[in-house]
């Protein structure tokens, strides 16, 4: 019998792969889901590496099974496997746990914009995003093709905004940011960081998404303190992620 998914996990799940699937192709990578598993297309001895950070093979569907994957991997030296319901046991094809988070759930807000909140503002040309991924170590990630997808907002915060130490103002560079790109009828929501000496309000984020992206629930995962903080602005866990390297 095929296993029930909650559907605010699904939703979380199809946003990471809407993710995913933009970033590759940004990258000049295709990719397809086959077995539910998607990976990089074609595979091959020339398949591309995945940009940094970024799993070569996910999990899509909770009946994929570790044979599929383990398939999709050959021929990879290293390789990471996002295992989005952690439902699998990849221990005996050579990979150990990375690492677990969560899923979560936010539920939809109003459905007129909300004001966006002070110092933060959408990413719209090259040079602020150089900025942003000098500051947040993803320059080899986040390409300008991105700044013109009406589907993905790049958001950041200048000066303290939303409250923190360290001091500055408005003229400040960036001190935070995250990133809003539109799933399944949800908002997905990743890439939530503040810079070294300064705080971050969740609260803020929440606005800024929604200022972008009004009237969807928003979706996204994550662990350790960044999870507390989302729990504590009113984000619900669905479910478990969970990450494989060899």
């Amino acid at each position: 019998m095929t296993p029930s998914v909650d559907h605010r996990l699904r939703a979380a799940v199809d946003a990471s792969v809407a993710w995913y699937t933009t970033i590759f192709t940004s990258h000049g990578i295709g990719s397809r889901t086959v077995d539910g598993v998607w990976s990089p297309w074609p595979i091959g001895p020339d398949q591309r590496k995945p940009p940094p950070f970024h799993s070569a093979v996910l999990t899509v569907e909770p009946w994929a099974t570790a044979e599929a994957v383990v398939e999709r991997a050959a021929g990879l030296a290293q390789c990471s496997v996002a295992d989005c319901f952690a439902a699998l046991d990849l221990t005996g094809a050579g990979f150990e746990v990375l690492f677990e988070a969560h899923w979560l759930h936010l539920p939809a807000g109003p459905s007129e914009p909300s004001p966006m909140p002070e110092g933060w503002f959408v990413l719209t040309g090259d040079a602020e995003l150089a900025e942003w991924n000098t500051g947040y170590d993803t320059t080899d990630v986040l390409r300008p093709d991105l700044l013109g997808r009406a589907t993905f907002q790049i958001l950041a915060r200048r000066g303290i905004g939303g409250g923190g130490a360290g001091g500055g103002g408005a003229g400040d560079g960036i001190t935070g940011g995250a990133i809003a790109h539109l799933g399944t009828g949800v908002v997905g929501l990743s890439n939530v960081h503040a810079a070294d000496g300064y705080d971050l309000a969740w609260t803020d984020v929440i606005a800024a998404v929604r200022h972008c992206f009004p009237g969807r629930a928003i979706v996204d995962y994550e662990r350790g303190a960044d999870l507390a903080a989302a729990l504590g602005a009113g984000f619900t866990p669905v479910g478990t992620h969970r990450v494989w390297v060899r």
